[in-house]
């Protein structure tokens, strides 16, 4: 089961929060809104229990550091389940890093920027696993191939303000190309 949980609080929270998190906590992805008060994180089930057991300290360590700093702000999480039905969760998964899929059988191939593999798959390959096991399916993960011009399926890419934003080079998946 894959968990994503929604951290809020005060619009600085990224600064003590968030680095707080990246060291304590084993997360698949992470998202943050650009002032800070929202950290969203996708967490299997060992990364989930691992979060309710520092989670209370954290809190305790940023309510301190408030107190310091003459404010009174708290922080508090809510947590819902990722879906199971593929599209759904592709959907989601597409709120964290930018990518296409398409199910070839009993695999979901994934097309992802090429230094993004990595991120992707996780060390030892633990990202990969989790969401193998939340979907049922396994999942192959390809890298994106650079096109340019307007108008092509890209997935992620440069955003034109001269052409009124159209996406003009980027990454498409090979199955797109």
């Amino acid at each position: 089961m894959i968990y994503e949980v929604c951290i809020s609080g005060s619009k600085l929270m990224h600064t003590i929060v968030l680095p707080k998190i990246r060291e304590r906590i084993a997360y698949i992805f992470l998202r943050r809104t650009s002032g800070g008060a929202h950290i969203w994180l996708l967490l299997d089930e060992e990364g989930y229990e691992q979060f309710k057991t520092v989670f209370p300290e954290i809190k305790q360590e940023y309510e301190e550091y408030e107190r310091e700093h003459n404010r009174r702000t708290t922080v508090s999480y809510t947590v819902e389940q990722v879906p199971k039905d593929i599209d759904a969760f592709f959907r989601k998964l597409r709120e964290y890093i930018d990518l296409d899929y398409r199910v070839n059988g009993n695999v979901v191939e994934v097309a992802v920027e090429p230094h993004r593999v990595g991120q992707f798959i996780g060390r030892g390959g633990r990202k990969i696993k989790a969401m193998q096991r939340h979907i049922g399916k396994k999942i192959r993960v390809v890298q994106g191939i650079k096109a340019e011009g307007v108008g092509k399926p890209y997935f992620t890419g440069y955003r034109d303000p001269q052409r009124g934003f159209f996406i003009t080079w980027g990454y498409v998946a090979p199955w797109k190309a």
